[in-house]
C-alpha cells in the first residue's frame, strides 16, 4: 500500500481564508487573462442571436 500520513482533523481548511500567490499580480494590473493571449494564426468566432 502507498505511504499513509496522519491527518490533523483539528486544522480543517473549510471556512478559512486561503492565501493565494496570484492575487498580487491581478490586484496591481500585472496579471494575464485568457483575453490577453494571442496565438499565431488565431481566429475569432462571433455569435449573433436573432431578436425574434
Amino acid at each position: 500500500m502507498g505511504n499513509m500520513h496522519e491527518v490533523d482533523l483539528t486544522q480543517s481548511p473549510i471556512g478559512q481564508s486561503l492565501r493565494r500567490r496570484e492575487d498580487g499580480r491581478f490586484l496591481t494590473g500585472a496579471g494575464n487573462y485568457t483575453d490577453d493571449v494571442t496565438l499565431h494564426g488565431q481566429t475569432y468566432g462571433v455569435f449573433l442571436r436573432s431578436p425574434h
